[in-house]
């Protein structure tokens, strides 16, 4: 059974006086380094889900996702190994990684499991019938049947050779492995192997070939391929060679003839690679001595080989998915992927992982309630571009706001409804300010010119602009100006004279917009504020020189002084905190605190340390290298030049949870019930009573556009699986009470009419048991089951399954969801169909295709699990039945940011029949 998780404080317990709480201080400490990866790296291998999900792999440790080709995230495994190759199977993403020998597996492309085998330099994986082979250096591979658990096959090293794999695949119901070998005894030498492995997990070596090759200064095989029959090496400069049965080779000089005057053979020949994709081997010579040329030549038999085109720039790598051909290009700071429809074509379908420089420093990153927003400077400097995060960890490059000119980001902000980017630019004497608005993140246009700053608030928007009265490094004279529209603006009267070096800076904070004023840095400064969006303002205070100018961090304002810093959360009673360090620590000079958060407050120091502070004072610090922090997801999230710390989710975050479930299908009588089953799970002994909302709705869709509505839908609720015996409660033609009308109210659920022959009952959960709801309709029509938890409830949600006959369109089986609470969430969904055949259900739905959205967006689709290991893992962990060997089921693992979802189940075929979809919480 599913425990619910509950943050304990361990070892190291300290309480801050105002949380009145005690805290797990492991949220301060156990930070995640993102690190500073540079994504512009070489890509070494891709894989496609049977999703239609793409993971990309390379250098440094990085690996990038993306379910389009087009937009790609960048995500953070904890290694920095050398990514060699990846593939799919099992319901996975398979990769091997280089020194250290390491496996990732993922599910989904986002999360990562990784396996150490320190002594295996894998460098190749191949996917067989009966399962998966990786191959390292020296003679060392790791089989496993499933991707998850292996072990070393046959893995002979001997000291006297070296070996290099060069080509590893499952060929002809075998695996095939060719390998370069140099021998340093009994005489200097090299020669190529060629080897099988079958099932019995024994290698059996098919030919040791090229004999002459055992001479001291022999040639080096660079490349090799094994298709239809033919094995194709490369050997740099010294040509190519082909065998059919790894014993007789040749040496076709067709390409020689095939060379002309359009190829620059002045820089030499050399054979970079050997290919296959979609029945064709492709060889390819680079050639040219000032500009680098690919020469690619086509053969369907090894035998006979035509010119297909020559190429200036040539990609680094090539990989065949589904039968199409995509080549990575990497020079510099610079990673693209190219899909090649027709190798004989310009090559004009660019996919680009990066196209330009990588993020070398985040300036900002701003959080507009659901998606991070980061701003990076680029390397050459000027034109940074946006970034969006769900969790902090991936990133995905969304647009540049520039629209021309060269403009540096330096701050990111969410404004009302909009993302502002404030942007500075330079001349030789001037500095020009700029602001860029958008509203999806992707779209930008600009705000007035000259703007330095934007808030908003009583439906304002407010903007500070800068201007110049000589020509000078600094703004010296500011002005104000508000818009409702963020298209008609107004200046705004100041309540001081605009002398040449005043400065101000403008806040909203409690309905009221303030205002700080100052002649000279060295001077004290005024404070105001305006209860009507500046038409008439009230002096507050001036402070004094030795205090910086404060700001907003959360819900307070905050400055420093020489003592430590101060706060107050209305302007006007302050209180003091001392830099003083009570855990041992020297105390280091402070910047201004950037996030305040639970009584905490998240700095960074003056050597870009993270540092946390408490009502007593410095409770810790980590490494350097940071210029600023956000808080999100309830997770403190620092940035900086190229790097990014995550911390653990805080205690006091509210973990997310599930707090509403319905389903949405055809609702008749007998085996056509619409029968939903609910877990719901408590630490607590005793359940609470009447915290549970459910409806059986029929009539009521009628206003919501569903004609075929079920005309009088009833609801029997009963723990039993025997259903109409032994009943909790039933219900139909729900009355109109008034504690349903306020339970329906309190959950946000849509009011019904008191005269409506929907049903509904209020009542409570079984704890730790499966609760079924079951919908009958005499008559037949769709129907929706709705369950809330009411606020305030001692259980959670952890389980929705619903049986319904379904079949496409409005007959399809739909249910949603809501996820509510600061943090993400992992769910387990499942539509089971063929598998239901095997619990004496007739007439079931053979080809159920499950589709999850957000919106209209779809984020995850299954046509057919795969049998996996890993996902009969994550069966075992919801405590959810296997499926049927070989059942032709769907089954999803996703991990989801809070908000509302819907779940499509609908047959392929278009047939109607039985299907159970299921929804299981996985946790965090």
């Amino acid at each position: 059974m599913k425990s619910v998780v509950t943050f304990v404080a361990g070892a190291f317990v300290f309480t801050i006086a105002s949380l009145g709480q005690e805290v797990d201080r492991s949220f301060l400490d156990e930070w995640k380094f993102v690190g500073a990866r540079n994504p512009a790296v070489a890509i070494n291998g891709v894989a496609k889900s049977d999703d239609g999900v793409f993971v990309a792999v390379g250098d440094e440790g990085v690996i990038l996702r993306s379910e389009n080709e087009t937009s790609w995230l960048l995500q953070y495994p904890e290694t920095d190994a050398t990514l060699e190759q990846v593939v799919y199977s099992n319901g996975q993403f398979i990769v091997v990684a280089s020194d250290p020998g390491q496996i990732l597996t993922s599910s989904d492309g986002f999360g990562w499991e990784i396996q150490n085998f320190p002594e295996q330099r894998l460098k190749y994986i191949a996917v067989g019938f009966f399962g998966l082979l990786a191959v390292g250096e020296d003679g060392r591979h790791l089989f496993s049947p499933d991707g998850v658990v292996w072990e070393n096959a046959d893995s002979v090293v001997d000291e006297t050779t070296k070996k290099r794999p060069l080509y590893c695949g499952y060929v002809n119901g075998v695996f095939q492995l060719i390998e370069f070998v140099e021998y340093s005894e009994p005489s200097s030498g090299s020669a190529i192997h060629a080897s099988q492995f079958a099932s019995d997990l024994k290698w059996s070596e098919a030919k040791v070939s090229l004999e002459e090759l055992h001479s001291p200064g022999a040639r080096e095989a660079t490349s090799a391929n094994l298709a239809k029959g033919i094995a194709l090496l490369t050997f740099g400069t010294d040509g190519f060679l082909i065998s059919s049965d790894f014993e007789n080779w040749s040496a076709p000089d067709v390409i020689d003839d095939l060379l002309d005057e359009e190829v620059d053979t002045s820089g030499g020949v050399n054979y970079q690679s050997a290919f296959f994709n979609d029945g064709i081997h492709y060889l390819e010579i680079r050639t040219g001595f000032q500009e680098i040329w690919g020469v690619y030549y086509k053969s369907e038999d090894g035998v006979n080989w035509d010119r297909a085109r020559l190429s200036q720039t040539p990609p680094a790598a090539y990989f065949s998915i589904d039968n199409v051909l995509y080549g990575s290009y990497h020079w510099g700071d610079t990673t693209r992927l190219h899909r090649i429809d027709d190798i004989g074509d310009p090559w004009t379908a660019q996919y680009a992982l990066y196209q330009s420089d990588p993020i070398i420093a985040l300036l900002d990153i701003g959080f507009d309630g659901k998606t991070l927003i980061a701003g990076e400077r680029r390397a050459s400097g000027g034109n940074g571009g946006i970034w969006a995060s769900g969790n902090g960890l991936a990133w995905e490059f969304l647009s540049s706001p520039v629209i021309e000119g060269r403009w540096d980001l330096s701050e990111v902000e969410t404004i009302g409804d909009r993302w502002v980017i404030n942007a500075t630019s330079s001349s030789l004497r001037e500095v020009f300010f700029r602001s860029f608005v958008s509203e999806d993140g992707i779209e930008w246009d600009w705000s007035p010119d000259n703007t330095m700053k934007i808030v908003h608030g009583d439906g304002h928007y407010v903007g500070l602009r800068a201007y110049k009265a000589r020509a000078t490094m600094y703004p010296e004279i500011f002005r104000v100006f508000r818009s409702s529209d963020f298209e008609n603006w107004e200046e705004v009267v100041l309540p001081v004279p605009s002398d040449l070096e005043r400065n101000f800076d403008i806040l909203f904070h409690n309905d009221r917009l303030w205002l700080t004023s100052f002649y000279r840095r060295s001077a004290p400064y005024d404070f105001y504020y305006s209860d009507d969006v500046g038409e008439s303002w009230t002096f507050h205070a001036s402070l004094s020189a030795s205090e910086s100018p404060l700001t907003l961090i959360g819900d307070r304002f905050v400055r420093i002084d020489e003592s430590g810093f101060a706060h107050s959360e209305d302007g006007f009673t302050w209180n003091s905190i001392s830099l003083s360090d009570t855990h041992g620590n020297e105390a280091l000079p402070f910047q201004l605190p950037l996030v305040y958060e639970n009584g905490l407050y998240f700095g960074i120091g003056a050597e870009g340390e993270i540092e946390v502070y408490g009502e007593t004072g410095l409770l810790t610090r980590h490494s350097s290298g940071f210029d600023g922090l956000v808080f999100a997801y309830g997770r403190a999230i620092a940035f900086g030049s190229g790097n990014i710390a995550v911390s653990p989710i805080a205690p006091w975050a509210e973990s997310t949870r599930l707090i509403n479930l319905s389903s949405r299908s055809w609702a008749g009588t007998g085996a056509d019930s619409m029968i939903a089953g609910i877990v719901a799970l408590s630490s607590e002994g005793t359940l609470e009573q009447n915290n549970l909302v459910m409806r059986g709705i029929g009539p009521s869709l009628e206003d919501q556009g569903v004609g075929a509505f079920a005309p009088n839908p009833r609801i029997h609720y009963s723990y039993n699986t025997r259903f109409n015996n032994e009943v909790i409660a039933y219900n139909e033609d729900w009355g109109g009470g008034s504690e349903l009308s306020d339970a329906f109210a309190s959950v946000g659920a849509f009011a019904l009419d008191s005269q409506s022959a929907d049903a509904a009952i209020l009542g409570s959960p079984v704890r730790d048991t499966i609760t079924y709801v079951n919908v009958q309709d005499d008559e037949g029509g769709i129907a929706l089951i709705e369950a809330y938890r009411l606020d305030g409830a001692n259980y959670e949600f952890f389980n929705l399954s619903t049986r319904a006959r379904a079949s496409e369109g409005e007959n399809s089986l739909m249910a949603g969801f809501v996820l509510d609470g600061e943090t993400i969430r992992s769910l387990l969904i499942r539509a089971v169909g063929p598998s239901l055949a095997e619990h004496g259900l007739e007439d079931v739905m053979e080809d159920p295709v499950l589709t999850v959205y957000s919106g209209n967006k779809v984020i995850a689709s299954n046509r057919g699990w795969d049998n996996s290991a890993i996902m009969k893992h994550f069966f075992e962990r919801a405590g959810a039945g296997q499926l049927e060997e070989g059942a032709d089921d769907a089954v999803l693992v996703v991990t989801l940011n809070p908000g509302l979802y819907t779940v499509h189940v609908s047959s392929e075929s278009g047939q109607s029949g039985i299907v159970l979809l299921d929804l299981f919480d996985l946790g965090e």
